[in-house]
Order: C-alpha cells, then sequence, then structure tokens
C-alpha cells in the first residue's frame, strides 16, 4: 500500500470513528433532554399544587414504591386522595376510544402504570369502615396541553398543568382535618420520600444528631415561632410562644377569639399565624405574611445596606396517646409556603416531606425541619 493510499485509510478510519462518537453523543443528548423534560414536568407540577397546601391539602412529591418506581405527587385532601403522575410531552395528546396519542405515538403504558399506582396506595391505605377516594391524574406540563380541561379516560383524569390546581379545589370534600392528617400519616409511611442521587443540598453536611448551624445572617433573616394545644373544661385553645419561650398569644378554637401579649412585629406575625392556625396545621400562605423588611449587608452592585423580608418557621405540637411529635412549617414571602414534615419527639428522628432542596433557593425540608428541633422552647 502507498504512503498515501495508507494516509487515505488512517482519514477514513478515523472519520468514521468520529461519527460512530457523535451518533453516541447525539443519543446521549436527546436521554438528556428526555429525562430533563421529565423533570421540568414534575417541578411544574409542583410549582401548580403548592397552593392547596393552604386548602387542607398534605402534599407528598416524589415518593418511592416498594417494587421500584416512584410516586411523582401523591396529594391528600379532603376530597380524598390523589395520585400525579407529571408529564411534559412536545405534542398535544390526543384520545381515540380509550387510547391517548402524542403524535403517532400510543401512550396506554402511562395510563397502565397510573392505574397501577392507583390500585397500589388504594390497598397502602387498607379496608376502613369508612372508604378514602383515591383518584388518579396525569398532569400535562407540555406546552401544547399546559391549558388543557380535564378528560377522563379509562378513569384516569388528564388535565393540563395550568388549571390542575383548581380542578382539585374544586372536587366536593370526604375528609375532615383529622382524616386528612391520620391518612397522610399511612402514606408517608407506606411510601417514603425517594432516594435520589441528582439533587443538589445547598446547606452544610449534617451527621446524625449533630445540630445545625445556620450562619447569623440566616438566622436574622428568620423568625421561629411554636403553637401547642391546650384543653381544660370544655375550653380548647392554641397557644404561642417564641423560640425563647416567651408567650405571644393564643386562640380560643371553638370561638376563634385571638389574645395578643407582644408588640410591635411580633404581634403582627403572632395574629397572622394564630389566625390561620388550626388544632393540626398552619394555613398561612406567604401572600398573607406580614411583610416585614430587614436591612442586611449587601454586596457592591446593591450597595451596603439591601431590604429583604423576613421569613418564619412553626413548629406545632401534636401529642395523643403514645404519640409525640413536632410538625414543622415554613413560609417565605418569595418563595412560598412548605410543609416540612414532622420530628418524632420521643425517639428524635425526622421525617421530612421531601428529599433533597424545597426549591432551588432553599434548603433542604430535613435540614430546615432540624432547625425547629433545636429551637424548640423548653415547657
Amino acid at each position: 500500500m502507498a504512503a498515501g493510499d495508507s494516509a487515505r485509510e488512517v482519514s477514513r478510519r478515523t472519520a468514521e470513528a468520529a461519527e460512530a462518537l457523535q451518533r453516541k453523543a447525539d443519543y446521549a443528548a436527546r436521554k438528556s433532554a428526555a429525562f430533563g423534560a421529565g423533570a421540568d414536568g414534575e417541578e411544574a407540577v409542583a410549582v401548580a399544587l403548592a397552593p392547596l397546601a393552604n386548602h387542607g391539602w398534605i402534599l407528598l412529591h416524589d415518593r418511592s414504591l416498594t417494587a421500584g418506581g416512584n410516586l411523582d405527587h401523591l396529594l391528600v385532601g379532603p376530597p380524598g386522595v390523589v395520585v400525579i403522575d407529571a408529564k411534559k410531552w412536545s405534542y398535544p395528546v390526543t384520545v381515540k376510544g380509550d387510547r391517548i396519542y402524542t403524535g403517532r405515538y400510543p401512550r396506554d403504558k402511562e395510563l397502565d402504570r397510573l392505574l397501577e399506582q392507583v390500585h397500589i396506595v388504594d390497598a397502602a391505605i387498607g379496608a376502613k369502615p369508612n372508604p378514602v377516594t383515591v383518584r388518579g391524574f396525569l398532569a400535562l406540563a407540555g406546552e401544547p396541553d399546559k391549558q388543557r380541561s380535564e378528560e377522563t379516560v379509562r378513569g384516569v383524569g388528564m388535565v393540563g398543568v395550568e388549571v390542575l390546581g383548581d380542578k382539585l379545589l374544586g372536587m366536593d370534600s370526604e375528609l375532615g382535618p383529622g382524616r386528612v392528617q391520620e391518612i397522610a400519616d399511612i402514606l408517608r409511611a407506606a411510601f417514603p420520600p425517594a432516594a435520589t442521587t441528582d439533587q443538589v443540598d445547598l446547606q452544610p453536611v449534617v451527621e446524625p444528631g449533630q445540630k445545625v448551624k445556620p450562619n447569623q445572617l440566616f438566622e436574622r433573616l428568620n423568625r421561629y415561632f411554636y403553637l401547642h394545644t391546650w384543653r381544660k373544661g370544655g375550653l380548647h385553645r392554641l397557644y404561642l410562644k417564641a423560640s425563647s419561650g416567651d408567650d405571644l398569644g393564643w386562640k380560643d378554637v371553638n370561638t376563634q377569639e385571638i389574645q395578643i401579649s407582644c408588640e410591635g412585629d411580633d404581634a403582627k406575625l403572632a395574629r397572622a399565624i394564630l389566625e390561620s392556625a388550626t388544632p393540626v396545621s398552619v394555613t398561612l400562605s406567604a401572600e398573607a405574611l406580614p411583610r416585614l423588611p430587614i436591612n442586611v449587608p449587601g454586596g457592591k452592585l446593591v450597595g451596603w445596606l439591601t431590604k429583604v423580608r423576613l421569613s418564619v418557621f412553626v413548629g406545632q405540637e401534636w401529642n395523643k396517646g403514645a404519640t409525640h411529635r413536632l410538625y414543622g412549617t415554613y413560609i417565605d414571602p418569595l418563595n412560598g409556603t412548605f410543609s416540612l414534615g414532622y420530628a418524632d419527639l420521643k425517639t428524635g428522628k425526622l421525617h421530612p416531606s421531601v428529599t433533597g432542596n424545597l426549591s432551588k433557593d432553599l434548603g433542604s425540608a430535613e435540614k430546615y425541619l432540624q432547625l425547629v428541633v433545636d429551637r424548640r422552647p423548653v415547657r
């Protein structure tokens, strides 16, 4: 073989190798985009569902199944239990009889999978004298279907992400607050948070049993409040304390009367928390949180002092029989209201509502829940 022929052969093989590598790279990029679209869809649905927490719903995101896989969103509220599978498809969904398509691709497996998940969740709740309704929804987060009205196929509701919240809020109520909490506890135990490897935690790593030590700036931007129930002689009150142990006021559960025993910003926050408090939850929305600015040092681009809004943590004790828990809620004026889960005060074990960070701008539910526990006043 001549020298020129040898060079051409090397060039040809190199070109073929490069083309093969490019095909692999293109395939990997397509797979990555598909997974990314799925994650984006789940995030869009989580954002759409967040306001339901202010209406008696408990939201459990990304829960693991014993046999493998996960539940994107598991909700418990006044209408019962809802299993939601988030889908972000590029093509609009079309329905033909009891089948659904995106473009020319059938999506029957998605319906089958969701129906199976509904059955699994229903079985986890168990046979009760008062049955609980379990529904399944495909939440469509793709651009063509974001505003799609509900359509039912094989018992599964399909609805656009932008109208999903209103759909759920419009359903008839079946469960009271106590029953909602009871069912949520059953489902938390049956479907623990999914263990993912790609979640980013912006907080320092904390070993089991180690105290969380946030910096001074974080402490300035957040306040801690604690509710506990008191009953005697037919009276039923919710008392509110600061993390220092100071009494801030109380609410009569029967008459809704509120008494405030503090002043200034504390009084504004105390009233807002007590007005939204029930014996089993705090429903204070981020919009209803008093706008209390705090001056903090800023960078060169924003000047030395920058005004930011105060956020609050609320711990609420639940003590009944052998159960003694502290539930946590975080209310941030910019990011919303988040249920943090609960801590078992007998064992010290944390049961966070979600794994990973609450949002791209916030830390994890577990770390925030630990802060609520650490600052609990001794009664």
